[in-house]
């Protein structure tokens, strides 16, 4: 039991305060806290805690450590008091508030001791909430108005859009259709032409391959026409010894060895086995008579035509008719060697020795 004698006349006034809240229910609770509250012979603190007599909710003395025991007095530090607010929203504050000289519920309930006076402003705070919801309602009305359209204005675009989708594959179709058709009559084009392309090639390389084999015949021949200078249609050793081109060994002089090494052996050979045996050997190392030795360029295949025989100019005999092409394509670049450096020219040089 507690001994609180100071505390006398203050507990007088406390009686006289609970006998009024007997009659209007216990003072800072909420309605769904009232079960919890009814006068009986002892309160149980909401914690479970402890037990204590009823006279002690609401006597100033924090009993309960929950601080359920005083709800509508500022005792306990940690304790709270609800505004009933009626025609308004209540709300809950913290029990250091209650009778602290400022009014806090709008119907002034936590101010009932009196140091001021609080008017009960609830139901002008209840009206002017209750206009706000109605224009928060007004609001998501019309809100909800412009969504319904902006819905419907979009199902049309759905609906447009796939409509339109509907149409292009379609047309895609359509084009695709057509496409694979060209696409056929392209290829069927192109093969065709493939085909024209591999005949007009095989003929190109035959006749190129044929223009070459007359234009070595040409040549050679007139290499040959050059080395047979007893004109008896016949080389022999003797006259390829007379060309000092032949000279393998560099000794200043081509030998019997060296000679019939050209020719294969043979003591003389024709212009036939000339060009099949002899001809290939030579025709880089042989040179006109009177014209000097030049390396001959890195061979370059040109797909030209040959020139008929004396387009250069022509001559007084078949010798001179022939120069302008008779080394095939490395005797041309010599030519120009010649000329650039100060040398008489070979068909001239030949022209002079045939003359003479």
């Amino acid at each position: 039991m507690r001994d609180y004698p100071q505390f006398y006349l203050f507990g007088l006034f406390v009686g006289l305060m609970a006998s009024v809240e007997s009659r209007d229910g216990v003072r800072g609770i909420s309605p769904n806290q009232e079960p919890f509250y009814r006068q009986a012979k002892d309160f149980r603190c909401l914690d479970g805690s402890q037990i204590i007599p009823y006279d002690r909710v609401n006597d100033d003395y924090c009993d309960c450590g929950d601080s359920s025991d005083e709800p509508g007095t500022s005792a306990c530090p940690n304790g709270s008091f609800h505004c009933t607010n009626a025609g308004y929203k209540s709300y809950v504050i913290p029990s250091s508030r209650v009778n602290d000289g400022i009014c806090d519920c709008c119907d002034g309930a936590d101010e009932y001791s009196h140091r001021v006076t609080c008017g009960n402003l609830c139901v002008e705070l209840g009206q002017q909430m209750r206009e706000e919801a109605v224009k928060q309602h007004q609001l998501l009305l019309e809100g909800h108005k412009v969504y319904g359209e902006y819905c419907v204005r979009g199902q049309q675009a759905i609906t447009e859009k796939q409509a339109r989708l509907v149409d292009l594959e379609k047309e895609r179709d359509g084009i695709e259709a057509k496409r694979a058709a060209l696409e056929a009559v392209k290829n069927e084009a192109e093969k065709s032409e493939k085909e024209a392309k591999d005949v007009h090639r095989q003929q190109w390389e035959a006749q190129k391959a044929k223009l070459m084999e007359e234009k070595k015949k040409v040549t050679a021949l007139e290499a040959f026409k050059e080395l047979d200078t007893d004109q008896n249609d016949l080389v022999s050793i003797q006259e390829i010894q007379s060309h000092a081109e032949f000279d393998i060994d560099s000794n200043g002089e081509v030998s019997l060895d060296e000679a019939k090494e050209y020719l294969e052996e043979h003591d003389e050979i024709d212009f036939d086995d000339f060009l099949a045996k002899v001809w290939d050997n030579i025709n880089q190392i042989y040179r006109k008579p009177g014209s000097e030795r030049v390396e001959p360029p890195e061979a370059k295949e040109e797909l030209t035509t040959p020139t008929p025989e004396g387009s250069d100019g022509g001559g007084d005999d078949d010798d001179d008719e022939g120069e302008g092409s008779d080394e095939g394509e490395g005797n041309e670049d010599e030519e120009d060697d010649d000329k650039e450096d100060g040398q008489i020219p070979r068909h001239d040089d030949n022209k002079k020795r045939s003359k003479a």
